[in-house]
């Protein structure tokens, strides 16, 4: 049954995440995204316990967190929903105007990534989710399944690349020192490599975690 589950997902082929957000209107306040405004975030507070020396504002609502990074060309927004694992990145030129969006699923990058010149006209499109022929959905069920871990929750990070053989590539941390490999063939869902390393041992099982035979 379970082999069945895991075939259909597969045919089903990638969900479009893109479709869950989009640019125009912003899901909360309907406002046009293309000018940077901090007035959508006007009910979020800042969080004390994510300060950092990279981040300029760290402001939280639950389970939404919002970073804001101020640079001499550019100012970068990110919106954080820790209950979907879900991340949004904006780039705005030093004239407020939206020039890049990118999204990922954690570290993943998924749905279409644009960028955009200073009419808001798009010019650029790179949909990351026709690149992956295992769904993240089907993803999610194999490592709930088979590993018993959750990939919105659990301490992971998520990598996907074609060096020798379609793959992901799932990390999951036990603390600073320690974590569990997991490698996915994309093509079959079989599980090509899963070990929990020190730091210290990871170079040996480099080459079997990353370019599988």
């Amino acid at each position: 049954m379970k082999h069945l589950l895991f075939t259909a997902f597969l045919l089903l082929g990638t969900f479009n995440y893109a479709q869950t957000k989009v640019i125009v209107p912003h899901p909360e306040t309907g406002r046009e995204m293309f000018y940077f405004n901090e007035e959508p975030y006007k009910d979020y507070v800042p969080d004390k316990n994510h300060s950092s020396e990279k981040i300029d504002r760290y402001l939280r609502k639950g389970n939404k967190y919002v970073e804001i990074q101020y640079f001499n060309s550019t100012i970068e927004l990110s919106e954080i929903d820790s209950s979907t694992g879900m991340v949004y990145a904006f780039v705005y030129n030093k004239e407020k105007l939206l020039v890049e969006i990118t999204s990922y699923f954690q570290t993943l990058p998924i749905g279409v990534w644009k960028e955009y010149n200073d009419k808001g006209e798009i010019t650029k499109e790179d949909d990351w989710d026709k690149r992956y022929k295992m769904s993240i959905e089907c993803l999610m069920q194999i490592m709930k399944e088979r590993y018993d871990i959750d990939l919105i929750k659990d301490p992971v990070s998520i990598l996907y690349t074609e060096k020798t053989r379609p793959i992901y590539i799932v990390t999951y941390s036990y603390g600073p020192y320690t974590s569990r490999w997991i490698t996915i063939d994309v093509n079959t869902g079989e599980t090509l490599f899963d070990k929990r390393l020190l730091g210290d041992f990871f170079n040996k099982y480099e080459e079997q975690i990353y370019r599988p035979k």
